[in-house]
């Protein structure tokens, strides 16, 4: 990292590598955070569309029922 190389060579001051470092953990962790809350909306709609195909199953048998 260039701003490593900085730091050893007495040319940047360590605080801003800690800010960096600090910059980035923030950076991945909301983009995991994003990633588990795309994950969730993505199970809640499978398990919306499961239950409307379910029913749409039950309406199918129920008409064929009163079709006989």
């Amino acid at each position: 990292m260039e701003l490593e190389l900085k730091i050893r060579a007495g040319r940047s001051d360590i605080s801003v590598l800690a800010k960096q470092f600090l910059t980035n953990a923030r950076t991945e962790i909301a983009l995991e955070q994003l990633n588990y809350e795309r994950s969730s909306e993505i199970l809640a709609a499978v398990a919306v569309t499961g239950q409307t195909c379910e029913l749409l199953s039950i309406c199918d048998a129920i008409i064929a029922g009163i079709a006989k």
